[in-house]
Parts: C-alpha cells; structure tokens; sequence
C-alpha cells in the first residue's frame, strides 16, 4: 500500500512539476520592461537573475535595413520568451517564434539555447529592443535580457517622399519585408529621368504602375498599398532613362518582395 502511495505521489509530483515548466505553451506578451511587464514571474518563481538570456546583433542600421539579432539562454535550455523594440518591425527567423501584437514570443515549446529574429528600424534616432526569457523548469531561472540600443540613420519615410542629394542609380529593399497591406520602396537618380516603377508577379504579369513619369535627381520614396492583391512573392522593377547618358540605354534593378495577409 505504502509502495502504490509513493509511485502516485511521483506520478502527481510529474505532472504538477510539467505544467508549472509550461503554462504558456502558445506564447505570452508584454512581460518585458518596455510596458513594465513582470518578466516570467507569472509562472515562474524568483525574481529576474541577472545574464540569465541577452540579445546579440548589430547596434547601427539604416532606416529600413533588417538587422538579424539572437536571444541566447545562458544555460539550460530557452523554453519561452518575450521579444519588444521601442519602435519598428520585428520578424522571426526562428520557427519556434511568432508575432503577436507587435512582440514576437514563442509558438510552440522551445528546444534549444538560441533563437533569431530581425528588426528594421522605421525612423531615424536610437531605438531599443527588450526581451525576457525563461529556462528548462519551474525553478531553472528566468530574466530581463539587458536592452540593446540601436541606432538608426537617415530619416524615416511616410507616404511620398523626396530629396535632392544627387547619389548613384540604386534600388533599395522595400520597407518593412514581408509587409501587409502597405510597404515603401526607396530608389535614388543621379540625375533627373524618366521612370517607370512596375510590380510583376512570378510570371512576370503586371500587377501595379507605381511611378510612370519624369523625376528629378536625388533620393524618392513610394508606397504601395496591396490591398487588393493576394498573397505571395512578387518582384518590382526601376527603370530609369536618362537622357544625358547619350547611349539611349535604360538603367534597370529589379528586387522581390512577399506581401503576406
């Protein structure tokens, strides 16, 4: 009798013990110190143990450029976490991570000392990103990441936007990436052109005419709201004819883009 007591002492023990180490096994937010959250607390027990996870990327971007960044567990194993910025886009890289609400946290129990994730920076200044992260059990540990600065230049964009500074014939990456419904694409003239701004899809059907006019020298900035189109990859296309090249050949860079709803 005292033997059958012991192994359902055990087996309860077991079961209380796994569900304290997961009581969030779809992810949770606001626990990190941009809203004052209270960290892992919720379910686990202790305060927040200094160098317990952190966040490793770069500390300078672009407005627009994603930065690849790794939230590493110090010991044992990251089962769940809270990634924030003060202000930008976050995105997974890691498939055990989701974003909900603007904060990516974990999708699914997590089985590792790492993951990864990018940031883009949408305005120029200094920016910081926040997370909090929990490890192996109930009393494996739990703390704030300490919050990594960034920063970010050239000025941020909103709508249409332009400025002389005459540079090379580039094409940027459009901003954010994947995007839903709205993204801007940035492309610089070294002199003034006439230019056309198309998005094909993977079969090379137009699906949109950004820009189809002439346009002076410098730095532009176009938006373009995809709202009736589906999801999917698709690729847009810049291509400039300037006269005072004389040779009548136009300059042309395509880059993808994956809207997805």
């Amino acid at each position: 009798m005292r033997r059958r007591n012991t192994v359902f002492t055990l087996v309860m023990l077991l079961v209380v013990f796994t569900m304290a180490a997961w009581t969030y096994p779809s992810g949770f937010t606001s626990a990190t110190r941009k809203t004052g959250g209270s960290g892992c607390a919720g379910c686990h027990s202790g305060s927040s143990i200094d160098g317990v996870v952190a966040i490793s990327g770069p500390t300078s971007l672009k407005v627009g450029q994603a930065g690849t960044y790794t939230l590493t567990i110090s010991s044992g194993t990251l089962i769940g976490c809270d990634i924030a910025a003060s202000s930008g886009a976050l995105a997974k890289v890691s498939s055990a991570l989701k974003l909900v609400s603007g904060e990516l946290t974990h999708s699914q129990r997590m089985t590792g000392t790492s993951v990864q994730f990018t940031w883009t920076p949408s305005a120029a200044g200094s920016e910081v990103l926040y997370a909090a992260g929990a490890r192996t059990s109930k009393n494996g540990g739990w703390g704030h990441a300490g919050d990594l600065s960034v920063t970010d230049t050239h000025e941020g964009l909103s709508g249409i936007e332009e400025k002389n500074s005459p540079a090379a014939f580039s094409l940027d990456q459009n901003f954010p990436n994947p995007f839903n419904p709205s993204t801007t694409i940035r492309f610089t003239l070294p002199r003034s052109a006439d230019v056309s701004l198309t998005v094909v899809n993977l079969i090379g059907e137009e699906v949109a005419t950004l820009v189809s006019r002439r346009m002076e020298q410098g730095t532009h900035a176009v938006q373009w709201d995809a709202s009736g189109v589906p999801s999917g990859m698709y690729f847009y296309r810049l291509e400039a004819r300037q006269e005072a090249e004389g040779s009548g050949q136009p300059l042309i860079q395509t880059r993808k883009l994956l809207l997805l709803k």
